[in-house]
């Protein structure tokens, strides 16, 4: 299982909080998508660790369990269209203005992983990544130099 709650935010899994149904009916079944794309990727991204917080529904990715929360990738589900919605910030030196970011829309819970891998490999936090790069490889994602 690679995606892990962040040890800041209360002590339910990722699973735990999307899969809460003590929450308004829009929030349920966002939860139950966010659901099936988490478990997509925990099935195929199985040794990388991704350190995720919530915040309003949004799955956020880090490369480690921090408090510091300004690099990472962001995930926003719609569950009537079973649609993905990422982004996530450039990197300094590719950016064209400053805090510029990237953002994209996968439909289905497979573009889901191809975003999210090609979300990790922009963000170059990843660099080095064997299962990242194999995974790139597998999707026909190729790295830009």
């Amino acid at each position: 299982m690679p995606i892990i709650r962040s040890k800041h935010q209360a002590g339910e899994t990722i699973e735990e909080f999307y899969a809460n149904e003590d929450v308004g009916m829009a929030f349920v079944m966002t939860g139950k998508v966010m659901l099936k794309l988490i478990k997509f990727i925990n099935d195929n991204v199985t040794e990388t660790k991704l350190s995720v917080f919530t915040s309003h529904y949004t799955m956020c990715i880090q490369t480690k369990d921090s408090k510091r929360l300004n690099d990472f990738i962001t995930i926003n589900a719609d569950p009537i269209s079973d649609t993905y919605y990422f982004s996530y910030k450039l990197p300094t030196e590719k950016s064209p203005w400053k805090n510029a970011w990237v953002s994209g829309t996968a439909k289905g819970v497979e573009e889901g992983l191809i975003f999210l891998i090609k979300s990790m490999i922009g963000t170059e936090k990843w660099k080095g990544n064997k299962e990242l790069e194999q995974l790139a490889k597998k999707y026909n994602i190729y790295q830009k130099d």
